[in-house]
């Protein structure tokens, strides 16, 4: 596939001929030229480990445009104990109708502005694991991380937009952290990144994913997907320190994903 290359082709053309005439005579070069570019397909949601095939992983939020994220995730922790020690829960892995999965949790992004110019996906923490149920009802200190970060697409790896190498730690409530940057000429088409990853991923990248089993060793299913065996993905964590203060109930926070072109 040809990514943001425009090819202009000069044709010229030159007869032998005799001329018997007064006035001088006079010759001009044509230019012919041809654009290629992406077209935009209108993907719906990929697998990111086969971008051939497209699957359906339940509920999308999305934005629209050129430049666009078509998926990003709802990340779900399950049931935890509390406990007196410092609490580390792994979120669960995605699931996919129609059996496509698991896969790692990710997020997928479409450039087809056709301009190169790049562009940089970032996630933003709007305000602290809470319970809406209960005054005061609060994770203070909770912290969540991504690990294994990972892009695919059916475009050359060498046009992969760059993913963070370190864990990201969402230290700081309401600030803005970097997923992934695409350099100028890069990160065209659509791109999935990936946190962690399953068994049958293509580039030979580490496991994350590990099956959820219930208090009598039974793989936990999920009703929402077919019944499907759950997993849980160690690249994705929340960890609840010691001296949080917890009470039983169902917490939760508002994650803001923000896709910016570059300048």
């Amino acid at each position: 596939m040809i990514t943001n290359i425009k090819l202009r082709l000069a044709i010229s053309i030159a007869i032998g001929s005799i001329f018997v005439c007064i006035e001088p005579a006079y010759a001009i070069d044509g230019k012919s030229t041809i654009d290629f570019i992406n077209a935009d397909p209108g993907y719906n949601v990929l697998d990111p480990e086969d971008h051939k095939k497209e699957v359906d992983p339940g509920d999308i939020a999305s934005t629209t445009g050129p430049l666009r994220i078509d998926y990003v995730p709802s990340f779900t922790f399950g049931d935890t104990r509390i406990t007196k020690n410092t609490m580390v829960s792994k979120a669960d892995a995605q699931l996919l109708h129609n059996g496509d999965g698991p896969r790692a949790n990710f997020i997928q992004v479409s450039d087809y502005r056709n301009t190169g110019t790049g562009w940089s996906l970032l996630v933003r923490q709007e305000h602290q694991f809470r319970n809406d149920t209960q005054a005061k009802a609060i994770l203070k200190g909770a912290v969540l991380s991504f690990d294994k970060a990972w892009s695919g697409s059916s475009f050359d790896q060498s046009l992969a937009p760059n993913v963070s190498k370190d864990t990201i730690v969402m230290n700081n409530i309401g600030d803005t952290y970097p997923l992934a940057t695409a350099e100028a000429g890069k990160g065209q088409g659509t791109w999935s990144i990936s946190f962690g990853a399953s068994e049958t991923n293509p580039l030979g990248k580490e496991t994350t994913l590990s099956p959820k089993m219930d208090q009598q060793n039974h793989a936990e299913l999920d009703g929402s997907f077919e019944n499907q065996p759950k997993y849980r993905n160690d690249a994705i964590q929340l960890t609840i320190p010691a001296s949080t203060t917890i009470q039983a109930g169902k917490y939760s926070t508002v994650l803001t994903w923000i896709i910016a072109e570059l300048p």
